[in-house]
């Protein structure tokens, strides 16, 4: 039996030293994925852009330095909590613009037993009850031929009155780049401290 080390001078080898694999730069995050009969390193899927960890109350975070063209898909996942005494509600803002009736949505709401829809001029988007209660979620961000839009779903509330919100935001004018994304609350410190908010793009 010929032992591995055996082929390679007395050593084991590299990955790379095989002959069908082929890895260049390699950094963290990335995956063998085979094309054309190699192995070749590559990022996985969606990259990570930025992550924002709450530290104060604030009002707003924002994803700035952002190169979103037609045909990117950004993915935003939220953990937050709300300390106000008011239900808060979070729109994401494309390139700075946070006005909500330049923003129209469609929303499904399942509390319960019950089932309810709404359609509205504004971007609000995303609950966090408030005194305290908590917000997971994702959102999945598209710019379509200079159409920005997103889908939100969201479970909230304590555990005895858990909810899930559905909504679909489509933003009035036509954009080419997504430079930014303001994630805007309605209510005065409405993104509280320990909160955490982490951004991701399709590769």
């Amino acid at each position: 039996m010929t032992k591995l080390s055996d082929l390679y001078g007395g050593k084991y080898p590299e990955l790379d030293d095989l002959t069908d694999v082929n890895i260049s730069s390699p950094s963290d995050g990335e995956v063998l994925t085979y094309n054309n009969g190699q192995w070749v390193n590559a990022e996985d899927g969606f990259k990570k852009v930025a992550e924002i960890n709450v530290s104060s109350n604030t009002t707003y975070v924002e994803f700035t330095g952002l190169s979103g063209s037609n045909g990117d898909i950004y993915v935003i996942f939220f953990n937050l909590i709300n300390h106000t005494s008011t239900t808060a509600y979070l729109g994401i803002c494309i390139n700075g613009d946070t006005t909500s009736t330049n923003y129209y949505r469609s929303s499904l709401i399942v509390n319960n037993t019950s089932v309810s829809s709404l359609r509205s001029n504004d971007h609000r988007a995303i609950p966090i009850g408030s005194d305290d209660r908590k917000t997971f979620g994702i959102s999945y961000i598209s710019l379509n031929n200079n159409d920005y839009s997103y889908l939100a779903h969201l479970v909230y509330g304590i555990p005895s009155e858990v909810r899930q919100f559905y909504t679909m935001v489509k933003y009035t004018s036509s954009v080419t780049s997504i430079t930014s994304l303001k994630i805007q609350s309605n209510v005065t410190n409405g993104i509280g401290s320990g909160s955490k908010i982490r951004l991701y793009k399709m590769i």
